[in-house]
């Protein structure tokens, strides 16, 4: 299925994750090499109080974003997971893409407020590519596990919104009543710049602006959001068998992508 380019709006929200991270290595210490890549400089991460928010300090040394703003994050939980990902790190060296947690804020905190409005833009194209809504042609068995699995998370994202989502199984894809869009921009609109950098993680590794909707409240799990977003691929691997060192690996990444975001 189509779905939209993930390129343009990395570029839109700073980059790569790991970049993120690469570029706060290089304002920290100066010490990065090429590769951003830097010895472990620090012995312990912590928490404290940071105005109306939760700060990371390590070695009591506040830590700040790429952009050089304070790192000051709404929950303490949150703060003290950062922390924790910098506690991590081995003492050889600083891998950045240990850390999605510590890239998801910085871009909250950095890119968001100045690119939200191409992002709501951006994830309302979901309403004609999102997976839960777009299906095989009705009486195969693949359409039949979709109404199964996607039809409670679509009945949801009814009621939540107020509005009736259509679902197809046109190459086009569904075309959508101009009620439920705005419904969907509404929704979008209300997030924090926390939760709308998390929903924008959470759509491009699902495929689904109704499943990361669905994550981000709480409505389904890590696991189910996993399952639900690998529905096609997995009924495939059930057909014609796993290809090791390529499904695993890609189920792993997913779990990442879809663990991380959900906790902010």
């Amino acid at each position: 299925l189509p779905v939209p380019r993930r390129g343009s709006r990395a570029a839109m929200l700073g980059g790569s994750g790991a970049a993120v991270v690469r570029l706060v290595l290089r304002g920290t210490r100066g010490l990065a090499d090429a590769a951003g890549t830097v010895p472990r400089f620090y012995k312990r991460a912590g928490v404290r109080e940071a105005g109306d928010g939760w700060g990371v300090h390590l070695d009591g040394r506040p830590l700040r974003t790429p952009a050089k703003q304070a790192l000051v994050l709404p929950r303490r939980a949150l703060a003290a997971a950062i922390a924790s990902e910098w506690d991590w790190q081995e003492a050889q060296n600083i891998r950045p893409f240990t850390m999605p947690l510590m890239q998801l804020c910085s871009t909250a905190i950095d890119r968001m407020p100045l690119v939200r409005a191409p992002t709501i833009d951006a994830l309302l194209r979901y309403a004609e590519t999102d997976q839960a809504l777009c299906r095989e042609p009705a009486g195969t068995e693949l359409a039949q596990l979709q109404e199964e699995r996607y039809g409670p998370l679509v009945a949801w994202a009814g009621r939540e919104l107020g509005a009736e989502l259509a679902v197809s199984d046109s190459l086009l894809g569904p075309e959508q009543p101009e009620v439920a869009l705005q419904r969907v921009r509404e929704e979008l609109c209300r997030l924090d710049d926390f939760r709308l950098v998390a929903v924008d993680q959470l759509a491009g590794a699902c495929r689904s602006l109704l499943l990361a909707l669905a994550a981000l409240k709480g409505e389904v799990t890590v696991e189910d959001a996993v399952g639900l977003a690998r529905l096609e691929e997995e009924y495939q691997i059930a057909q014609w068998g796993m290809v090791e060192g390529g499904h695993d690996i890609s189920r792993a990444d997913l779990a990442v992508g879809v663990a991380a975001p959900m906790l902010l």
